[in-house]
């Protein structure tokens, strides 16, 4: 009976550490995820401004509104 307990015992523990590991793994692919989407980001950002720059900086300043919509840029 001890044994059996004991055995069961190890099978719960074993359960938990594979479901935290599931959770990190999900954590860590997500963030991976993110990580690629900012980069993304950042790269348009790049090459929206690269090629507005040559335009002056009213077509920049219409560049960045496109980007962020809902920022106000009246004070510009």
């Amino acid at each position: 009976m001890i044994k059996a307990v004991e055995e069961r015992v190890k099978l719960i523990e074993a359960r938990a550490k594979v479901e935290k590991a599931k959770v990190v793994i999900e954590a860590k692919l997500k963030d991976i995820k993110e990580f690629r989407a900012f980069e993304e980001f950042k790269n348009e950002v790049a090459e929206g401004s690269s090629v507005v720059y040559e335009y002056g900086f009213e077509a920049y300043k219409e560049g960045v509104a496109r980007l962020l919509l809902g920022v106000n840029l009246s004070h510009l």
